[in-house]
């Protein structure tokens, strides 16, 4: 698209306030006359989708990457579970909110209730949307990325049991094999409590609980289509996340710190990657654009239209059924054949 600016006017306005016009030698729409001393001044034209890349290559590799970082966290956690100090040696430490009130034993399964719940309902929020492979790209490498920065600060720091109830599962010392079945088992049971895969201690800076609650709304609400059932949905979804959040604090299941830095990295990170999404063409220059991940935007974004609209796509069922070849038997002549007038003479 070209714009086109002249000095110290575009049109010939004559005296009148009317725009003249030049019948038939206008190359401009409804036969604008462009006067002397115009500059051509050349626009940016809306960004193309990346198709440079397959977009299924992207979504497979960016699903083992999730993949991959999930099991990256349960061998981080089978490892740090071994350095975990016991109770009666290094007391849970002081925690306003914690020290505030007293345990609520059912409060966690709320928590992962709540978490099941949100979480199916973003998937089938994004199953349904026009561009559900580049969402769930953005969805499984933001969480991937999560999960590989929880790894860091599990190993980082290690911290006491919140609580005196966790009964940690016991530590297994040189047995790799073990270690290794545990972080399977972790893996394919989601790390939730719900399932019995999640045993083993150390996992609190940051809390995974948070961190799914929060991405999952944060997706929710993104990429929710305006319509008239988006407002209650959206609550619906708030109301899950946050008292899904609450109810880790009540169960004294992680620090209020855990809570905190969940929260305030995946709020970051998905508001930057956002940020550099919407902004193909500037993304390079901006300093968002300095982290690790920002070489990989390109890749991420393939088959990506700008700007990305959260479109339904619309649910067309086809029933057909199919047709079976039918004998054609010939066809009667139509009106009084001869043999109806030769009935009738009779």
């Amino acid at each position: 698209m070209s714009l086109l600016q002249s000095t110290p006017t575009l049109l010939s306005v004559p005296s009148g306030g009317e725009v003249t016009h030049e019948d038939g030698q206008s190359n401009l729409p409804n036969g604008w006359r462009v006067a002397e001393r115009s500059v051509l001044i050349p626009a940016p034209s809306p960004a193309t989708p990346n198709t440079c890349i397959s977009p299924a290559l992207a979504t497979a590799v960016t699903f083992l990457y999730l993949v991959m970082s999930g099991l990256a966290t349960g061998v981080t956690l089978t490892l740090v579970h071994e350095h975990v100090p016991p109770p009666n040696v290094s007391p849970p430490l002081p925690d306003i909110l914690l020290s505030s009130g007293q345990r609520l034993s059912w409060a966690f399964s709320v928590c992962e209730t709540n978490g099941l719940v949100l979480a199916s309902l973003c998937l089938l929020h994004c199953l349904l949307l026009r561009q559900r492979q580049v969402i769930l790209r953005r969805f499984m490498f933001l969480a991937g990325t999560l999960y590989l920065y929880r790894c860091i600060t599990m190993a980082a720091t290690i911290l006491p049991v919140p609580g005196l109830h966790f009964q940690c599962a016991p530590k297994l010392g040189n047995d790799v094999a073990g270690r290794v079945r545990r972080a399977f088992r972790l893996l394919a049971g989601g790390g939730m409590t719900l399932t019995g895969a999640h045993n083993l201690c150390g996992d609190y800076l940051y809390s995974g609980h948070t961190m799914v609650l929060t991405l999952c709304y944060l997706f929710c609400s993104q990429y929710c289509p305006s319509g008239v059932w988006s407002r209650p949905y959206l609550i619906i979804c708030w109301l899950l996340s946050t008292s899904g959040i609450i109810c880790i604090l009540l169960a004294h299941d992680h620090y209020t710190v855990d809570v905190i830095v969940a929260y305030y990295i995946t709020t970051r990170l998905f508001w930057a990657y956002h940020t550099l999404a919407v902004l193909p063409t500037l993304a390079p220059s901006l300093p968002l654009y300095r982290p690790w991940w920002g070489c990989l935007l390109r890749f991420l974004e393939a088959g990506a239209p700008y700007p990305l609209t959260p479109e339904l796509c619309p649910l067309k069922w086809s029933w057909g059924t199919p047709r079976l070849p039918l004998p054609r038997f010939p066809r009667w002549p139509r009106g009084r054949g001869a043999g109806y007038n030769r009935l009738q003479q009779v």
